[in-house]
């Protein structure tokens, strides 16, 4: 059962959220930027994530990945919560779920997601308070 002031209907499964380790980078660049070489590398227990759409090209990746020396649009400083459980297609409202009372604190995040994980990245001085808040209905581990 979930239990809170804004608790779900008992029937939804419970959240379970992994908090990962270190902090990450939210960069832009340009539509047609080649991929970094920095940004290939593989982060078996964090997030990388390479995006494209016509409005860029973004990247997420561990904050320690970025060269000093790079020049580019980048926000640093972020903290990534995982979607551990539920993994089911056919549940709606999670993203509402997890988004709505973090509005409600004036917390802002950044969603990503894929085939078999979503994440959700808060400003690191924003996520002992989100966790705070999450921990009413989600078990973070």
């Amino acid at each position: 059962m979930i239990g809170s002031a804004q608790s779900a209907p008992d029937d939804l499964p419970q959240i379970v959220l992994r908090a990962l380790i270190g902090t990450y980078s939210l960069i832009n660049l340009p539509f047609d930027a080649d991929i970094p070489a920095w940004a290939l590398r593989q982060n078996p227990d964090g997030l990388v994530s390479l995006t494209q759409s016509k409005y860029g090209f973004s990247i997420i990746c561990p904050d320690v990945w970025v060269p000093g020396a790079f020049e580019g649009e980048r926000i640093p400083e972020w903290r990534v919560l995982r979607v551990e459980q539920p993994r089911d297609w056919a549940m709606h409202g999670l993203y509402s779920r997890l988004a709505q009372p973090l509005a409600d604190d004036a917390l802002s995040i950044y969603i990503v997601g894929s085939y078999n994980a979503d994440h959700i990245l808060l400003r690191s001085r924003d996520f002992a308070r989100a966790k705070q808040i999450l921990s009413r209905f989600c078990e973070i581990i």
